[in-house]
């Protein structure tokens, strides 16, 4: 590690906040001539799995390439190695997770899914920009007055049956099983149950 500061001791006073003399290399072992650090937590942008938001232990729960405070899904991996893919269907974004083969699609890169009608979005996705990363999120688990219960079966298909064909749905009056939060239950909702039909583990978002 570069030293320089020359105080015999690398790495005692990493640069920061634009500072690139008399200070010591904060990525060592990566060219980054500029040292640049933006979020100022003594690792240069380079080696800073979080780079945006302070991150001074650099902690990275699931192993995804994502710092925790960056993380929009913080126990289950939806990095950069592999991503989250989503693919449009009945005219609206559905999202699968990486990893499993038979119910998701896998794939590292825009080109490896094009064949499925989708697109791969290589780190932290989120179809519904709601901050809770598409991994951590069953649009419908909509059992138990909307709470969910972590799963995705036939009591959220009944709730979906009951509610079929509201047009009305609001803040006051909510259904619980508008996955797609498009204010009506109808078949996108159906189709969005199908594709999440049999999840068992749908985690509380963060």
């Amino acid at each position: 590690m570069d030293d320089g500061d020359g105080n015999g001791t690398p790495g005692d006073n990493p640069c920061t906040g634009g500072v690139t003399e008399d200070c010591d290399d904060n990525c060592p072992f990566h060219y980054n001539l500029n040292q640049t650090d933006v979020d100022d937590d003594y690792i240069g942008d380079v080696c800073d799995n979080c780079p945006s938001l302070y991150n001074s232990s650099q902690k990275d729960m699931d192993s995804d390439g994502s710092g925790n405070v960056c993380d929009n899904c913080p126990e289950h991996p939806n990095g950069t190695d592999l991503g989250t893919c989503v693919k449009t269907k009945a005219d609206m974004v559905v999202s699968y997770r990486v990893g499993d083969q038979e119910d998701f699609i896998t794939c590292t890169s825009d080109a490896d899914c094009s064949e499925t009608g989708g697109t791969c979005q290589l780190g932290q996705g989120d179809c519904n920009e709601n901050g809770c990363g598409d991994v951590c999120e069953c649009y419908m688990d909509c059992n138990n007055s909307g709470a969910g219960d972590g799963k995705v079966t036939g009591t959220d298909l009944g709730v979906l049956k009951g509610e079929y064909g509201r047009f009305d749905c609001s803040e006051l009056d909510p259904c619980h099983a508008d996955g797609d939060e498009d204010g009506k239950v109808t078949g996108s909702d159906l189709g969005l149950l199908k594709n999440e039909y049999g999840r068992f583990d749908c985690p509380a978002c963060p």
